[in-house]
């Protein structure tokens, strides 16, 4: 559809402040914008990814040492078939890309979130006279 191209010019700018070559097609189905009639399509701002900038990922052995428990422990509380399962532990996240190996960790904050929820409880509990 030769009604849908508008051919650029070297004058028209790229929306990074470049030139286009003379070669460069834009479709006129996007809002029109530029200079001497330029047709550039509308700029789109991607929606950003969450960023893991502060998060920290504890592995295994820190983990332990901050819950104080042993390994058979954490891996009881994470079971949905053990007697001892937590089903508001924090589940670990997989840290590499083998689905049934390989490196995990837990992300320090919902460890330290689930050690306050268990120190609320103990002080609820505690307050109204029932376990200490």
């Amino acid at each position: 559809m030769v009604s849908d191209t508008v051919f650029a010019s070297k004058t028209c700018p790229r929306l990074d402040g470049g030139i286009l070559p003379d070669n460069v097609i834009h479709t006129n189905k996007y809002s029109l914008s530029g200079e001497n009639g330029c047709s550039l399509p509308a700029p789109t701002v991607a929606s950003p990814l969450p960023s893991a900038e502060g998060v920290q990922i504890l592995r295994r052995p820190a983990v332990l040492a901050r819950l104080q428990i042993c390994c058979s422990t954490l891996y009881e509380w994470n079971n949905p078939k053990s007697k001892y399962h937590r089903p508001d532990f924090p589940k670990p996240i997989r840290l590499g890309g083998m689905t049934r190996t390989g490196a995990v960790g837990w992300v320090a904050a919902e460890i330290d979130a689930y050690l306050a929820a268990i120190v609320a409880q103990r002080n609820a509990d505690h307050a109204e006279g029932g376990k200490a």
